[in-house]
């Protein structure tokens, strides 16, 4: 049938959302699985098969921060480089791709150092950043993202005006965030974000503001969420 793949696609992503809230490992592979099949059966479809493999990228990533195989993320990477969507310049969902491709690269930055991937992640995400307006409605994601990227380069070379850029970005970010779909990854980045200075420079100050904002994302994160 036609919307077969496309059908296969959906009922993925109805698996996703289980996993979601239930941490059920197996739904996250029933969902990896469909999306093969579907991309088997799309073959001769650009459109749907392009849609289905960055899904399936998606998931690989999030696979890979569940069990920690490289080839996991490997595949997805290749799979972000490989979509259509990320070498347009016309489509509007370009930058949804290109922010997945550039999370990938930083995950893969942590487990194995490797300097360009972390440098093509920040420079994925400063692009993304300059290209929103400051009332953007996801400009606060993207400031909690490459904060992450900062962070982590500012560990990795001792690099104090990284981790201030990031703090100064997070603190700069419209409090409306606080109430979004991103609060508990944001304000997750804001308090590591004080932590890691704190641990540079030992003010108490920083101690206090990671701890503030830490119990704040408890407060908000409801009872039985798996990221609580």
């Amino acid at each position: 049938h036609y919307g077969h793949p496309l059908a296969l696609d959906g009922l993925a992503s109805s698996m996703i959302m289980k996993f979601l809230f239930r941490g059920d490992l197996s739904d996250l592979e029933s969902a990896i699985e469909l999306r093969r099949e579907a991309l088997e059966e799309a073959m001769d479809r650009a459109t749907d098969r392009g849609i289905i493999s960055e899904n399936l990228a998606d998931n690989l990533r999030l696979r890979y921060q569940e069990t920690g195989q490289n080839r996991d993320l490997d595949e997805a990477i290749d799979l972000y480089r490989a979509s259509p969507v990320v070498d347009s310049s016309t489509d509007p969902s370009r930058w949804i791709k290109l922010t997945d491709m550039a999370h990938a690269l930083y995950l893969r930055s942590i487990k194995i150092f490797q300097p360009e991937d972390l440098q093509e992640s920040i420079s994925i995400f400063e692009d993304v950043l300059k290209s929103f307006p400051v009332e953007h409605k996801f400009r606060p994601h993207i400031v909690q993202e490459l904060s992450n990227t900062l962070l982590l380069r500012g560990e990795q070379n001792d690099n104090q005006q990284d981790v201030d850029r990031a703090i100064q970005l997070l603190e700069g970010t419209e409090v409306a965030v606080i109430d979004s779909l991103y609060s508990p990854a944001f304000l997750h980045t804001l308090g590591r974000s004080y932590l890691v200075r704190f641990c540079r420079n030992h003010n108490h100050r920083d101690a206090d503001r990671a701890r503030k904002t830490m119990l704040d994302l408890l407060d908000r994160v409801a009872e039985g969420r798996r990221d609580r």
